[in-house]
């Protein structure tokens, strides 16, 4: 698999393109780049450490994501919801 940028980064970038363009006003591209990070904060709370390594290896992703996913987990469990 090639080597992308994260995600989110990605899509702050595209963000940033339809701000600059005027698509999008400043508010709008900050909301949207919040909701990105609550809609990855969900699924990390929604799922078990198991099924998001499982995830991991389904989309043919090598490594031992062990660790960050329990790292997530707790940063996520922390947060008032």
């Amino acid at each position: 698999m090639p080597e992308y940028k994260p995600l989110i980064d990605e899509f702050a970038e595209m963000l940033e393109k339809r701000f600059k363009e005027g698509e999008i006003k400043e508010i709008t591209k900050e909301t949207y780049l919040r909701d990105a990070s609550r809609l990855f904060e969900s699924v990390i709370w929604a799922l078990s450490e198991e099924s998001l390594i499982q995830l991991v290896k389904t989309r043919g992703l090598k490594g031992n994501y062990g660790k960050v996913v329990r790292d997530l987990k707790r940063i996520v469990d922390k947060r008032d919801r």
